[in-house]
């Protein structure tokens, strides 16, 4: 299955028309994801169609048929990477700073912050919402618990602060 409005738009008419060719629904397009997932599928492929889906806001109900398929896109803490069902447990990225922080050391959804954007809708859908990033991490923030400040600490933090810099700028 393709998509020929998006390399034929001037045409709709004739396919539409003329030919009997139906205007894809979301059914249609889950029934292909569905079937891409059975092969050995390319990530670009699941991409194309998870934001195909995304953009008609499928519902829980709309993504059921996709519950055991093999249609995530997964990087694993090693670096390798697999199609995994949404039963294998993964993160997805949506923070640049998270993704940064745990590179390497768990599995994530092997998208780019704007591919997770694009797929939000159908990503939601899957019941996968509290796989997100923003959702997983607590972020602490530490305070000190002394009032009074420590003068030989605070001159040794910043003789290292000052090398480093020093260092980073070479």
């Amino acid at each position: 299955m393709s998509a020929i409005a998006s390399q034929y738009p001037a045409l709709d008419k004739f396919f539409l028309r003329i030919l009997g060719v139906r205007k894809p629904d979301i059914s249609m397009h889950i029934d292909a994801l569905g079937e891409l997932a059975k092969e050995s599928p390319q990530k670009i492929e699941l991409l194309n169609r998870m934001i195909w889906i995304s953009e008609l806001t499928p519902t829980t109900e709309d993504v059921q048929d996709l519950e055991t398929a093999k249609i995530f896109p997964v990087k694993l803490e090693n670096g390798e990477k697999t199609v995994a069902r949404k039963q294998i447990e993964f993160a997805i990225i949506d923070r640049e700073e998270y993704g940064d922080a745990f590179a390497g050391s768990i599995r994530v959804l092997d998208f780019t912050l704007e591919q997770v954007r694009q797929c939000d809708a159908m990503l939601r859908a899957c019941g996968l919402s509290e796989r997100y990033m923003s959702h997983l991490v607590d972020e602490v923030i530490t305070t000190p618990t002394k009032k009074k400040r420590d003068l030989l600490l605070s001159m040794e933090f910043a003789q290292k602060a000052y090398a480093i810099f020093r260092y980073a700028e070479v």
